[in-house]
């Protein structure tokens, strides 16, 4: 996504200051690679933009750098951090170790109104696991550039869940589950292995007859902590009548798999349909909470 900076720019930095950034920057180009030591060279790379200036490239790769426990003591960067700063750059709401950035969206940048010469830059950062989970961080950062080194003030951060979240659908015959494996004690890590390796390929041959089935929603986005995730097995697409209780909602560190148990046949008999129903209990602009949204529905029928 192209980012028109010249419309986000709240106020112009003065022509001298400028000219300052052009130099320091020359200084900062070596230093900034090494920031790869502590940061994943998958982040570098999403922040590594022609699209980006420099500047803000130097700034975000040294909060990445603390977000993931701090700068290489080798690298003798010109850019140091508030306490303020270095704490609310460790303050991530999820593990970050096996997540990789893979994309950065500038949302403003310039400086900050009544409180020169801070500079405020605002960013969106997009995370995914190997096992396929995603999360955007939003980024709230506020530095000043001094005649020796761009000084970071503060640093805030905060998990952002997107409009729609992406449902994945997942059926396992019940003799292929261990009996503790909806405990909310199983890891992410070890649910995502037994779904990988017990449950069925999907397709328009008709397979068994009826059978006891976990039926597994796996929401890959990371959504609020007091979000509802619902899954409904109803005989019509646009149903709200259920045919089944939900048996458990599983809640990962922020990723929730909402799990129903029926017992039914692929392409056979009375065709069932899943419906995933999220619930994010954030209040919207005039106070009011928001509705019930569909996410997904899939059929028995493939």
């Amino acid at each position: 996504m192209a980012v028109n900076f010249a419309q986000n720019i709240r106020a112009p930095i003065p022509r001298a200051r400028y000219a300052l950034i052009i130099v320091l920057l020359c200084m900062f180009l070596y230093p900034l690679q090494g920031f790869s030591q502590s940061a994943s060279s998958a982040d570098q790379s999403a922040i590594i933009s022609e699209q980006i200036p420099d500047e803000i490239k130097l700034v975000l790769g040294a909060v990445m750098a603390h977000m993931r426990g701090g700068l290489d003591q080798r690298i003798k960067a010109p850019i140091i951090f508030s306490e303020n700063a270095l704490a609310g750059s460790r303050l991530v709401p999820f593990i970050l170790d096996p997540f990789t950035m893979i994309g950065s969206v500038i949302t403003d940048w310039g400086v900050r109104e009544n409180v020169p010469p801070a500079i405020a830059l605002d960013a969106l950062l997009n995370f995914v696991d190997p096992m396929g989970r995603r999360a955007t961080l939003s980024l709230v950062i506020d530095y000043m550039i001094t005649k020796s080194a761009v000084e970071v003030i503060d640093v805030t951060i905060e998990a952002v869940p997107p409009p729609n979240p992406e449902v994945r659908y997942f059926f396992i015959p019940e003799e292929n589950l261990p009996t503790d494996v909806f405990s909310q004690k199983s890891s992410s890590e070890k649910f995502h292995r037994i779904i990988k390796e017990n449950a069925v390929v999907i397709g328009p041959e008709i397979l068994a007859g009826p059978k006891p089935y976990f039926v597994l929603a796996y929401v890959v986005d990371r959504v609020r902590p007091n979000a509802e995730i619902d899954l409904r097995v109803t005989t019509k697409s646009d149903s709200d009548a259920e045919t089944s209780t939900r048996y458990s909602t599983l809640k990962h560190d922020g990723w929730q798999i909402a799990v129903n148990k029926t017992t039914f046949a692929f392409n056979q008999g009375i065709e069932l349909f899943f419906q995933t129903v999220y619930l994010n209990n954030e209040d919207d602009s005039n106070g009011s909470r928001a509705t019930p949204q569909v996410l997904g529905v899939m059929s028995s029928y493939r």
